[in-house]
């Protein structure tokens, strides 16, 4: 018998760390008309069903060990072992309406990009249930981290201008980081300290503190128009500490912090403040530092035209070569650089290699053209960077979870496949993913990931 077969009834025992009722929604949601005992007596680390013996690990993430008598799993540590329970879960093909069956299987993995994150943006548009589902199938597509960035929807403490009023709680805000850290994923939190102080998509007008309090202009540096804070008052610095603390404290234990810094243009191309930026952002990294967090920046920036070859096409550099190169140079080198390019294709990313030759570290961050996310796996593999970030800003809700299963997926392998049919069976993944984490047991606009198949316009 070459298979493992999974009927009606069966009993599956999970570690107590796992007793978070989001992972046994997942395992009843991929496996719907078995009648599961759901036990939470495994060791730690280690998922058994069946009588499968518990594998051996050397210097694996985990390993699964599937035969015809059940499944076993073992991993270095929560997460890993999760990601082996979704690779199992993943693996399962129903056969009856009670039945489901795997192929018998001694899988070791080992990834080969360790820092795998996405940066998911929560606007007033965006509904919880969807945020919910998209936290669910990130950490079955395998990565690690997810950086929430709130535009203007977190009702914080030290100042309610952040905030519309159409806002989400922190114990609202709890709930989904709960579930994101019972699933393996580290929360990384994030607030813009420097450009994007609107805390609104530029293209919208809108700017959450000065359409309601504009007496408050005085926060934001001087000609900007509200979209860069003024980093060089005192109070400014000291309401930003006041968001990291929130921040820090809602998203739970961690290692890092986003802080954004980037398209804060008037700064790259107008008067020169690169010295006091770099001062800036190297009291954040102190501050940071105490509390066991590194600080993740955006890299534009810190880069200029000048520094690349002639013809080099579809970089993103918001700086002329003075201010860039004091920026490069003052800024300590703790801080983690996000490299976002969006339009470099047929490459490996040149901006990357140069923040790793002034000693940063380096993530390479793609978004929505799906011809950009195998330069980036290529260049994180080729020059030993970091990480990579799948960013999704405005494009999440739309045509984005199919390349961001894909791009998680690929990362752990290390490369990507870009083809066509790649392309297509990662959508389809990506659609059997979220019926598995949430189920709509046929609810329309909860299905899938789009509100509606069509945009109609009434004329």
């Amino acid at each position: 018998m070459n298979e493992f077969v999974l009927k009606e009834k069966a009993e599956i025992h999970l570690p107590p760390s796992a007793q978070h009722p989001v992972i046994s929604e997942i395992i009843k949601g991929y496996t719907a008309g078995i009648d599961w005992e759901i036990l939470f007596d495994a060791e730690e680390n280690t998922v058994v069903i069946g009588s499968s013996a518990l594998p051996e690990t050397a210097d694996e993430d985990f390993v699964l060990n599937i035969n015809e008598n059940g499944m076993a799993i073992a991993g270095k540590d929560h997460a890993s072992t999760l990601r082996g329970l979704f690779d199992f879960l993943e693996r399962l093909q129903a056969t009856d309406p009670r039945e489901y069956s795997c192929n018998k299987a001694l899988y070791k993995e080992k990834a080969k990009i360790t820092f795998r994150s996405v940066h998911l943006c929560f606007f007033p548009e965006t509904s919880f249930r969807f945020m919910r589902k998209a936290i669910r199938a990130i950490a079955v597509s395998k990565y690690t981290h997810i950086i929430l960035e709130f535009w203007g929807v977190l009702k914080y403490d030290c100042f309610k201008y952040l905030c519309w009023n159409e806002g989400l709680t922190k114990d609202e805000v709890r709930e989904l980081v709960a579930e994101a850290r019972a699933l393996g994923l580290e929360v990384i939190p994030f607030f813009n300290h420097l450009g994007h102080a609107s805390l609104s998509r530029g293209m919208s007008g809108k700017h959450v503190v000065l359409d309601q309090a504009p007496e408050y202009g005085y926060l934001f540096f001087p000609d900007s128009h509200g979209w860069v804070w003024n980093f060089l008052r005192k109070d400014v610095k000291g309401l930003l500490s006041e968001v990291r603390r929130e921040l820090c404290e809602l998203c739970g234990e961690g290692s890092y912090f986003h802080i954004g810094c980037d398209e804060a243009f008037i700064l790259g191309y107008g008067q020169n403040y690169a010295k006091e930026i770099a001062e800036y952002i190297n009291e954040i990294e102190e501050d940071l530092r105490a509390e066991g967090r590194r600080p993740m920046i955006w890299g534009d920036m810190l880069l200029s035209k000048a520094f690349l070859p002639e013809g080099a096409r579809g970089y993103m550099c918001n700086s002329t070569k003075e201010i860039a190169e004091t920026l490069l140079d003052g800024i300590n080198k703790n801080v983690i650089i996000a490299d976002w390019q969006y339009f470099v294709k047929g490459e490996t990313w040149k901006t990357s290699v140069i923040f790793k030759e002034r000693g940063f570290n380096v993530i390479c961050c793609p978004w929505s053209d799906r011809e950009t996310l195998k330069p980036a796996v290529d260049t994180v593999t080729e020059n030993g960077l970091y990480g990579i970030m799948k960013t999704t800003w405005n494009t999440l809700q739309k045509e984005e979870l199919g390349p961001l299963v894909q791009l998680g997926l690929s990362a752990v392998k290390g490369e990507h496949d870009d083809s066509w049919h790649a392309l297509y069976y990662g959508a389809d993944n990506a659609a059997g993913i979220i019926r598995g984490v949430s189920p709509s047991r046929g609810d329309y606009v909860s299905s899938g990931w789009r509100k509606d198949q069509l945009e109609l316009t009434d004329y």
